[in-house]
């Protein structure tokens, strides 16, 4: 039983709790600002997050920013 309790508990501790999405259009200027400003954020909340930045075809360097974001924190999807 208690082997069935603390799977459950893994489980739950890993399910996303706020999910925040936001679009990105060239935005390589500020980009950096919103990473550090949403890890900030992250940190403050009592559940796990994840942050959905979609790429609306920015013609700038946004998209390999991401990218590299994520490889940072898995949290920036």
């Amino acid at each position: 039983a208690s082997l069935q309790k603390s799977k459950r508990e893994s489980q739950m501790a890993k399910e996303i709790t706020y999910s925040f999405i936001i679009p990105v259009y060239n935005e390589e200027a500020v980009l950096s600002e919103l990473f550090s400003r949403m890890q900030s954020t992250l940190e403050k909340l009592d559940g796990n997050a994840e942050i959905l930045l979609i790429d609306d075809g920015s013609q700038d360097n946004s998209y390999e920013m991401l990218l590299a974001q994520n490889k940072k924190d898995s949290r920036f999807k």
